[in-house]
């Protein structure tokens, strides 16, 4: 767990102060001055460190749970490991979400993450090519993400 000084965004206030994260119980620490509370997943909308999107709660086949945040702009990918996808023969997810019209979706394979590029898969790819990213490493997902993200927003600037 990592603690850091931030926001927490529940879904009816915003709190600040110094937030540790459990990812493996899906909770929040979040100490203000000298009390501290507990928030489970199901409370938390975002948890923003340093003015960025860190950490978001989600729900996903019923339950809730914390997930990282990758990257965030135009695509916004998520992860958390360990997510059981069927408890029979307790396969799980690839640990990779994307949210689309406010559901998430698992990104498994490297063609999913392309997808998500639309009209901009092909030079999106051979960026990713040329840059050697591999699709499977969290660090380079966000490293091509973020370019994507950042060179998208350069050219559509918010009103």
């Amino acid at each position: 767990s990592a603690k850091a000084y931030g926001h927490l965004v529940l879904h009816d206030q915003t709190l600040e102060g110094t937030i540790d994260v459990n990812m493996d119980l899906d909770q929040v620490l979040l100490s203000i001055d000298n009390s501290m509370k507990i928030y489970s997943a199901r409370d938390v909308k975002e948890i923003i460190i340093k003015g960025k999107s860190a950490y978001v709660g989600q729900k996903l086949n019923d339950e809730f749970f914390l997930m990282e945040v990758v990257t965030s702009g135009q695509i916004s990918i998520l992860h958390k490991s360990g997510i059981e996808k069927d408890p029979y023969t307790h396969k799980e997810y690839s640990g990779y979400f994307v949210e689309k019209k406010g559901h998430l979706q698992e990104l498994e394979k490297k063609k999913d993450f392309l997808d998500l590029f639309g009209d901009d898969e092909k030079w999106m790819s051979i960026r990713i090519k040329n840059q050697g990213y591999d699709l499977e490493n969290k660090a380079d997902i966000r490293a091509a993400f973020d370019y994507y993200n950042q060179s998208f927003e350069a050219s559509n600037p918010s009103p």
